[in-house]
C-alpha cells in the first residue's frame, strides 16, 4: 500500500499502470460484460488485498467551495463505490451517482450542519466539506475498518495549518442507544447477516440522532441535511431522530433498497409512512442505478414524485424528502 506521504514502490507504480489501462478499456468499450470482468475477477487477481491509490474525485458544478477533493480507494473493497471511485474518477465527475452527489452539493452550499449515517469512506462527507468548509458535517461509520479508511480521507483533505469541519463518529445511527452485533463485509455492513457480510462480526455502538442534538447536548446546530444509507435500517434512523426532525425540518436523502429494508424487518411502505406522516414530500433521485462504471453525461438535476409500486421491486434507488418542495420545484418533472 502507498500512502500519500510514502514513495510508491515499483510494484506500486507498475499495479497503477495497469490500472489507467483497465481504466481507459472500460472508459471505451460499449461492454458492460468486459467492463464486470476488468473490475471484479481480474481486478481481484490483479491487485489483491494491499493495493490503494489516491484518486481525485473531481466537481465543477459548484460556484463556490473547492472544485473536488481527493480520496483514497482500496483494491480489497468488494463494493461499487470503491470500484466506481477507483477506475471512473479520472474521466467522469462525481462517478458515483453522479445526480445524487451533485444535489448533494447543491444543497450543501446552503447547510450548516449535516450528519451522514453510513459514510463509507467518506465520500458524500468530502462533497459537502469541499462545497461549504463552514458547514458542521457528522460522519457515522461503524464497521471499524472502514472507519479508520472515513479517517484517513478526511486527514488528507485537511489543510495542514488548519482543521477539517467533518467529524467522524464510530458508530451507527439506529432508534435506540446501545450496542449491537453488525456484520461486516470489505465494502459493507449490516445488522443482518447474509452471504456478503462475511468480514467478521462485532458489537458496534449506536446513537440516536435525538440524543445527539437534544437541548442538553453541546452541538450548536441543529441539522439541516440528513444522508442515510444503512442497508434497510433507515426507518430506524427516522424513529430515533423525530424530535430532532420535527424541530430542523432538515432536508434527508436516503437509499431505498426494497430487499434490504425487508430483511431488517421493515419495507417501503412503513418509511415512506414515517417520513409522510412528519410533513415530507418525497422524490426520486433520478440517477444512474444501472451501471457505475460508464462515462454517461448525465449530471442534470431530476427528481420524480414517488410512487411506491416504482420503487418495490428495484435494486436500490436513492429518494429525496423535503417540508419545503417548492424550493426545488426547477429539478422536479411535471411540476
Amino acid at each position: 500500500m502507498a500512502s500519500s506521504t510514502e514513495k510508491p514502490s515499483v510494484q506500486h507504480r507498475l499495479l497503477k499502470m495497469a490500472r489507467v489501462c483497465m481504466s481507459f478499456l472500460i472508459r471505451i468499450s460499449p461492454s458492460e460484460k468486459l467492463t464486470d470482468i476488468l473490475v471484479w475477477p481480474i481486478s481481484k487477481r490483479l491487485f489483491g488485498k494491499n493495493y490503494s491509490e489516491i484518486v481525485r474525485v473531481k466537481n465543477t458544478s459548484v460556484e463556490k467551495g473547492q472544485r473536488g477533493f481527493s480520496m483514497e480507494v482500496y483494491g480489497d473493497m468488494e463494493d461499487m463505490v470503491n470500484k466506481t471511485l477507483m477506475f471512473m474518477s479520472g474521466y467522469k465527475e462525481l462517478s458515483w451517482e453522479p445526480v445524487t452527489a451533485r444535489f448533494v452539493a447543491l444543497i450543501a452550499e446552503e447547510t450548516k450542519c449535516a450528519i451522514d449515517a453510513g459514510s463509507h469512506i467518506g465520500y458524500y462527507p468530502l462533497i459537502i466539506s469541499s462545497v461549504n468548509p463552514k458547514a458542521l458535517v457528522y460522519a457515522f461509520e461503524p464497521n471499524p475498518k472502514t472507519y479508520e479508511r472515513l479517517v484517513k480521507n478526511i486527514v488528507i483533505n485537511t489543510p495542514v495549518s488548519g482543521s477539517s469541519n467533518v467529524y467522524p463518529v464510530a458508530a451507527a445511527l439506529g432508534d435506540i442507544s446501545g450496542e449491537q452485533k453488525m456484520y461486516f463485509d470489505f465494502g459493507q455492513s449490516s445488522f443482518v447477516e447474509s452471504a456478503r457480510t462475511h468480514a467478521g462480526e462485532g458489537m458496534v455502538t449506536i446513537k440516536t440522532i435525538d440524543e445527539l442534538f437534544s437541548d442538553s447536548s453541546e452541538t450548536v446546530f441543529l441539522p439541516d441535511l440528513m444522508i442515510f444509507d444503512a442497508e434497510g435500517f433507515e426507518p430506524n434512523i427516522l424513529k430515533g431522530g423525530l424530535q430532532t426532525i420535527a424541530k430542523a425540518k432538515p432536508n434527508i436523502i436516503f437509499e431505498i433498497n426494497p430487499k434490504a429494508l425487508r430483511s431488517a424487518g421493515s419495507s417501503v411502505a412503513e418509511l415512506f409512512d414515517i417520513l409522510l406522516t412528519n410533513g415530507y414530500s418525497i422524490f426520486i433521485i433520478d440517477d444512474d442505478y444501472t451501471h457505475g462504471l460508464t462515462v454517461k453525461s448525465g449530471l442534470e438535476i431530476s427528481l420524480s414524485p414517488y410512487e411506491e409500486s416504482n420503487v418495490e421491486n428495484v435494486s436500490f434507488v436513492n429518494a429525496f424528502a423535503t417540508i419545503d418542495p417548492n424550493r426545488f420545484v426547477s429539478y422536479i418533472k411535471n411540476s
